[in-house]
């Protein structure tokens, strides 16, 4: 589970950047971890796992793509201010997680309620976050929209890039060092 938790935001950035964009692909992703968090909520094995299957393609579509839109939100900001966004988001984010292991494991571990109930209180946050989201996004502009529905035409983008100095010649491997790298980073942290 862990594993591919790991690798999937690679595809989930990959479909984002080519195809749906980072917005439909955070919306759904969110879908789908709700989902999944429905699905554990029952009380089988079978749904279980359908569950952890759920959780691991939903977090492959979100967990690359929220961040992807905190970074553009503060594109032409300076450094400082990315950095301290980023320390909001992932604050927040810390924040949520240990309210959640709180709750949704009081309500997991009682007897009383049993541990479906947990996976399901998730799924309801899950479900609040992603319908803010899904109202909150006119105040993004234009980040996040599909490739085809960006604003930029390809003249400016060649034009931009013709204007930009070399950085290396490189020896067309820099692609896979960055992949091999990338899933370093991934292991390890």
């Amino acid at each position: 589970y862990t594993g591919f938790v790991y690798f999937t935001p690679m595809i989930g950035g990959i479909i984002a950047d080519r195809y749906i964009g980072y917005r439909k692909a955070v919306l759904l992703g969110a879908l789908i971890m709700t989902l999944g968090h429905a699905s554990m909520a029952l009380d089988s094995s079978t749904t279980f796992y359908l569950g952890l299957l759920l959780l691991i393609i939903g977090n492959g579509l979100f967990k690359p793509n929220i961040s992807s839109i905190v970074g553009q939100l503060y594109d032409k900001e300076p450094l400082e201010r990315k950095d301290g966004a980023y320390s909001i988001f992932y604050m927040g984010i810390n924040a949520g997680a240990f309210l959640g292991i709180l709750l949704c494991s009081y309500y997991g571990e009682s007897a009383d309620w049993g541990y479906s109930w947990g996976f399901g209180l998730a799924g309801v946050f899950m479900l609040f976050g992603l319908i803010q989201f899904y109202f909150a996004q006119n105040i993004f502009g234009k980040i996040g929209l599909p490739p085809s529905e960006e604003d930029d035409s390809a003249e400016e983008a060649v034009e931009l890039a013709a204007n930009l100095p070399e950085v290396s010649s490189g020896d067309g491997m820099e692609s896979q060092r960055a992949i091999t790298w990338g899933i370093i980073g991934a292991v390890i942290g």
